[in-house]
């Protein structure tokens, strides 16, 4: 955890170098899975966020889909990005992911 302000900006300076310009952060929620021992779920979970919010404000401009994030230690630290995703994952040719 002492890292991820590394972490987050190592890999999206590489996509950023990659002509990337947003990214979708998948399994946020993990975050809240963290917090015995180093604080508590809030504290750690507000790290993650505060962490890869300021990587992606430096290389995106904050173009971020935050996925798989609804609990409430995530939805209440985001500062920067404005943007939840809660649905399954569409492929245009898989008629199986076509969901109402």
């Amino acid at each position: 955890i002492d890292k991820i302000d590394s972490l987050y900006d190592s890999m999206h300076s590489y996509l950023a170098s990659c002509a990337v310009d947003g990214v979708k952060v998948d399994a946020q929620a993990m975050a809240t899975m963290l917090g015995s021992e180093r604080g508590g779920s809030l504290q750690t979970t507000s790290k993650f966020i505060k962490a890869m919010e300021k990587s992606v404000v430096k290389h995106f401009k904050g173009h971020c889909i935050n996925c798989m994030c609804h609990p409430t230690e995530c939805l209440y630290s985001y500062t920067d990005t404005a943007v939840a995703r809660a649905s399954d994952d569409f492929y245009p040719r898989d008629g199986g992911s076509h969901t109402t």
